[in-house]
């Protein structure tokens, strides 16, 4: 942090962030050279034995990230040109070091995966590096909920008796709370930056792969899931949302939509409601913990109380989405007809214009600030707008 360099590794304010003055994102860095470093010793000294092709798994996501996240941090990369590092990254993980899922088990009954597989763990890898890196939008969020992750991966690989993971778990979990120490300081605070959030989600998803033949988990598809429920739940939200608010019947309009960055994330609606970033960070860790401990404690229950437990966290979740205003009661069947024939069908535009205010909490107003508004201080950036129009709304 003293260095003349973390000055070329800030996160400058803007109007969709709340911090005034430019702050260090540099603690992925020191995540990274932890991690890196534990492994380098951990191995000269004899002090673990892992298989050369986990430890050539890890090694090579915490190189590739470091340099990747050190690129994108100071040269701010497209999200094209971040998912084709992402994807080779992911393809090399998969296929030369063997780390994938082969099998995967719901309500008892295994079923092989085969070629299938390989894709679907690509796919993995990408979807939760990047579902931690959109989290990140408050102190302390991305590195609490993927310690909350480290502490369930260990739990269950723990109680199967494999200590090579513990360990790497313990050692990602003593740097995530190392990091948090300074991003919640209120002074002389740093951030993760996408150096950091890539890598504790790419580590993340690397090491529910290698648990997952684990006889504690026994290829069950809920546990990987559940070890990153909320980042799942966050990014799935966002995506809907974006998705559903462009109205436009052109589908790459829709789609390409989908990845610019907003302040309507779970954490912002509850930094709305009037919650600091603490109290939020807080709140969302626990949701966190209690679905990793819900996976912790899932392989010894019965497939009918899986069942029970399932149908009870949807319930949960839809109950939260609802209380941040995601989700209106008795408002779906409206939402799906507003959009298909006013985003799909021209002759339903009527309709869709009619029905617009049981899906506004998809998309708010597009249209430029009035003279009212500008004179009573609001920005003239639409997405500015947005959040403040939320706000007062909530």
């Amino acid at each position: 942090m003293r260095l003349p360099v973390a000055r070329h590794f800030s996160d400058l304010p803007d109007h969709r962030k709340v911090h005034q003055t430019a702050i260090p994102r540099i603690g992925g860095l020191g995540i990274a050279a932890a991690f890196l470093g534990m492994l380098a010793i951990g191995s000269a000294f004899g002090l673990w034995h892992p298989a050369p092709r986990f430890f050539g798994a890890l090694s090579f996501v915490g190189v590739f990230l470091l340099g990747a996240g050190i690129l994108d941090d100071v040269l701010t990369l497209g999200y094209k040109v971040k998912f084709l590092l992402q994807f080779f990254m992911a393809a090399i993980v998969v296929t030369v070091f063997q780390t994938q899922f082969d099998h995967f088990s719901l309500l008892g009954y295994v079923m092989p995966l085969g070629d299938l597989g390989v894709v679907l763990s690509i796919f993995w890898i990408v979807a939760i590096m990047n579902a931690v890196n959109i989290i990140d939008g408050i102190d302390g969020l991305s590195g609490g909920v993927s310690l909350c992750g480290f502490l369930g991966i260990g739990a269950l690989a723990y109680s199967s008796g494999d200590f090579e993971v513990v360990a790497v778990c313990a050692v990602l979990s003593g740097g995530v709370i190392g990091f948090l120490r300074y991003n919640l300081a209120r002074r002389r605070k740093i951030f993760l930056g996408d150096t950091g959030s890539q890598l504790l989600g790419a580590l993340l998803a690397v090491l529910i792969m290698k648990i997952h033949a684990l006889p504690a988990v026994r290829y069950s598809i809920l546990i990987p899931v559940l070890l990153v429920a909320y980042p799942i739940l966050d990014t799935s939200v966002a995506m809907t949302r974006r998705f559903l608010r462009v109205r436009h019947r052109d589908l790459g309009q829709r789609v390409s939509r989908m990845f610019i960055a907003d302040n309507e994330h779970l954490h912002h609606r509850l930094v709305y409601t009037g919650l600091s970033h603490l109290q939020a960070t807080f709140l969302l860790m626990l949701l966190a913990s209690g679905m990793a401990a819900t996976a912790v404690v899932l392989p010894r229950v019965i497939w009918q109380f899986e069942v029970g437990l399932v149908v009870y966290l949807g319930a949960a979740m839809l109950f939260i989405l609802n209380r941040l205003g995601f989700v209106q009661r008795s408002s779906a069947r409206r939402v799906l007809r507003a959009w298909i024939l006013g985003g799909v069908f021209p002759e339903g535009s009527q309709f869709a214009r009619y029905h617009s205010r049981y899906y506004e909490i998809f998309t708010l107003t597009e249209a430029e600030p009035s003279l009212r508004e500008t004179k009573s201080g609001w920005s003239t950036d639409p997405e500015f707008n947005r959040a403040e129009m939320l706000a007062k709304k909530i």
